[in-house]
């Protein structure tokens, strides 16, 4: 019974942090490509001022029920939801290295970019929109993994 809690939490979880990831892939980053350098900064500052403390707080709770959830399974490292769960929380944790390493330097760059530098906005804003739909990537795989375990439960 309460793994079945665990993992329902695990999926609630990774279905919100999927669902931003999925946004960026069906679409959303196409369109901020297309956002002038001015447009694009603008909107990443104003997310920027509201959105890193909530993410990390999910963040942290997926990684939590994920690393309970494998606790839980520990007598089963061969079952279905023990590898789902596993391959779940390591898509979740490259997504979080690709935020700590690529997007999270980025948005602290451009909240200090200069008006007059283009080139090196332009840059960053293209870099920014390739690690952000590869982490969409991740965190729909991940998505996945969860569901995938699920189907023998």
């Amino acid at each position: 019974m309460t793994i079945n809690i665990v993992l329902t939490a695990q999926l609630i979880l990774t279905t919100i942090i999927a669902s931003q990831g999925i946004f960026y892939l069906l679409g959303a980053a196409r369109a901020y490509k297309h956002l002038s350098l001015h447009a694009f900064n603008e909107q990443r500052r104003l997310l920027d001022s509201v959105l890193p403390s909530r993410l990390k707080i999910l963040y942290v709770l997926v990684l939590m029920t994920g690393l309970t959830g494998l606790f839980l399974l520990h007598d089963a490292i061969l079952s279905r939801p023990f590898t789902g769960v596993l391959l779940s929380l390591s898509l979740i944790l490259a997504d979080i290295v690709l935020a700590i390493k690529i997007n999270l330097p980025i948005n602290h760059a451009i909240i200090h970019l200069e008006t007059g530098d283009l080139d090196r906005g332009t840059k960053l804003q293209q870099t920014w929109l390739k690690a952000i739909s590869a982490r969409g990537i991740l965190s729909a795989l991940s998505l996945i993994a969860v569901l995938w375990s699920w189907a023998s439960l």
